[in-house]
């Protein structure tokens, strides 16, 4: 599911769903190591966040690794309107 139709939390969803289903199918969680670059290391600790308070998720996948995870956007005080969203 993609945005802007599926905003978050669909895409956090669909990845823990994506997990689950992996353990389902009893791959070794051992053998699971997640990657993420930009948004989608964001979405990568969002799960991560999510197994943390949601204990149901156990096993834990061996490890993640994230490249310049996008974790969050709040534009300067001071910015003038051009550089908004830049």
């Amino acid at each position: 599911r993609l945005a802007p139709e599926w905003p978050l939390p669909a895409a956090k969803e669909d990845v823990l769903a994506a997990y689950d289903y992996l353990l389902r199918e009893r791959i070794d969680p051992e053998r699971i190591v997640w990657v993420g670059d930009s948004a989608g290391g964001g979405l990568l600790l969002m799960a991560l966040h999510a197994f943390q308070t949601d204990k149901s998720f156990t096993p834990l996948p061996r490890g993640a690794v994230t490249f310049s995870a996008w974790t969050g956007y709040s534009p300067p005080v001071h910015s003038s309107p051009p550089f908004l969203f830049m």
